[in-house]
């Protein structure tokens, strides 16, 4: 079973996105041995390691601390697993302690995968942040370009649910930074 899982993550790259995603809820749960291999797994297959990345974001506060170290170091090694995990955090970003979400914020310079996927998750999360987070968010778009290109992706997938008036702040803001805009078409509604 695990040999027609893996062969049909090598022709799909969805479902190796979502197998890498599915099998990241258990991974703190399972023997090294297994971790290891999963991990060496994801090392050859850029989707898997990005949905592994995002799904341990998504529960990245509930991992053991010596796991979270070891997925930050992870990430410095491997570019698509640093997207798929900046992506999950950032999604999730508004609900971690303030004490967590300064140490993901901090990252934002360190890692340029990360960064890009942390403004991706935030993006696509931006219209039901409270308004405080949501103009904290616009003002990292010229702190690092690619935060800024991530949260434009993030952007074009929830763009049409913010308020007419912040539309409209964030088309001036992609006219004005070509890494925030990166090819994104910002239509106000």
């Amino acid at each position: 079973l695990q040999k027609d899982f893996l062969d049909r993550a090598k022709q799909d790259p969805s479902f190796s996105h979502g197998l890498g995603s599915g099998i990241s809820y258990g991974l703190a749960y399972c023997p090294d041995d297994l971790k290891k291999e999963v991990v060496r797994y994801s090392k050859s297959d850029p989707h898997f390691a990005t949905g592994l990345g995002t799904g341990l974001g998504y529960i990245f506060p509930y991992l053991p601390g010596p796991l979270r170290q070891e997925l930050l170091g992870l990430a410095e090694q491997h570019p698509s697993f640093a997207t798929g995990l900046g992506t999950g955090l950032g999604y999730h970003l508004p609900s971690f302690t303030e004490q967590l979400k300064e140490e993901i914020i901090g990252w934002i310079d360190k890692d340029s995968n990360f960064a890009t996927g942390l403004g991706t998750g935030l993006g696509r999360n931006l219209p039901s942040l409270a308004e405080q987070l949501k103009e904290e968010i616009i003002g990292w778009i010229d702190r690092n370009n690619s935060f800024a290109t991530g949260l434009g992706k993030g952007l074009a997938d929830s763009f049409q649910y913010l308020d007419g008036e912040l539309q409209r702040r964030i088309a001036l803001l992609a006219q004005k930074n070509r890494a925030f805009a990166s090819s994104h078409q910002f239509k106000i509604s």
